[in-house]
């Protein structure tokens, strides 16, 4: 496999009020049911955050930001100068819903584009998506001019969009992509967690 599984673990956890991949979450935490499913994926995970003591028990390598507040678009970045591999699946720390057979998917389709990311419903989910070395330096230009929408860059790359059927085969109920921003919808994710288990 040639692709790193690249956890972003970075964020600000505002709306939450605190660290939110330290929720419990099933039998664990939110960012342990992450790791698990990504480690169903490939052996080569590393996590990206800015307080590494924090997350030493998880026994991964980390790497902090390459280009400090660079939000989201910035741990993709720092995940990519990381890796070592041509491509790198990256995904939010609290999405917990996300299936190992989809991230197979996406894996195994990362060689036909440079970017191989999941739409819904909602929007383009550029939080569970594999990126090829090729985005490095788009995104780094982005990033150097301020501009940190993750999809800003995708005009000067190759896309491959999955949904639809390809989608709904392994998310018929549209929760691949839920993730846990505020007590509310945390609240909801541990109950939905529970209705499935």
């Amino acid at each position: 496999m040639q692709v790193t599984g690249v956890i972003l673990a970075g964020g600000k956890s505002r709306r939450m009020g605190r660290d939110k991949a330290f929720l419990p979450f099933g039998t664990g935490l939110l960012i342990e049911r992450v790791i698990e499913v990504v480690q169903q994926v490939t052996a080569d995970v590393i996590l990206i955050t800015n307080t590494p003591e924090r997350y030493q028990r998880f026994g991964l390598p980390m790497f902090s930001d390459v280009i400090a507040e660079a939000g989201s678009l910035g741990g993709i970045y720092t995940g990519l100068v990381s890796a070592k591999t041509p491509y790198s699946l990256c995904l939010a720390c609290d999405m917990p819903f996300v299936k190992p057979t989809f991230l197979r998917f996406l894996c195994g389709t990362a060689a036909e584009a440079d970017v191989v990311i999941p739409r819904n419903a909602e929007d383009f989910q550029p939080l569970c998506a594999v990126y090829s070395q090729v985005c490095r330096d788009p995104i780094r230009h982005k990033i150097e001019v301020g501009q940190l929408k993750i999809t800003g860059f995708f005009d000067q790359v190759r896309v491959r969009v999955i949904d639809g059927d390809l989608l709904a085969r392994d998310d018929p109920h549209n929760i691949m992509f839920f993730n846990a921003n505020t007590p509310e919808e945390y609240t909801k994710a541990q109950h939905m967690f529970e209705e499935q288990h």
